[in-house]
């Protein structure tokens, strides 16, 4: 496990700038692409929970992907979110911040082939 070798993990260095430091590292975590994208979708707001004490209808594929492409987002901002530990937490804890993908709903099916677009090592479900 190599980020958990001794002397990297909570050591108290002296850095190249003068400054003395502590290196923090979190657990690693290994998440689906349904927690990745129930993560993003929550954090940007993409997927809207359903309400059934009203008559709305669920959102379709077409409607998420362009509110999707809208946000415009990159691997970049995605990977904050994902190492932030604040999102992290509300995911672990399942709070109200975070939510579950069904794939058998279009909205949540359109969030999960954009994960798999912008991260194509992730292996869908078969």
């Amino acid at each position: 496990m190599a980020r958990r070798r001794m002397g990297a993990h909570g050591s108290i260095n002296t850095w190249t700038d003068n400054r003395i430091r502590m290196t923090i590292r979190p657990e690693p975590r290994a998440f689906t692409v349904e927690e990745v994208a129930g993560i993003i979708a929550s954090r940007y707001d993409l997927i809207s929970e359903r309400d059934f004490w009203t008559e709305e209808p669920e959102a379709t594929y077409q409607e998420t992907w362009q509110k999707i492409m809208a946000e415009n987002l990159t691997k970049k901002q995605m990977m904050r979110v994902l190492t932030d530990i604040w999102y992290i937490a509300n995911f672990e804890e399942d709070t109200d911040c975070s939510f579950e993908i069904d794939t058998n709903i279009e909205s949540h099916q359109a969030m999960v082939d954009f994960i798999l677009m912008k991260f194509p090592k992730f292996r869908p479900k078969e």
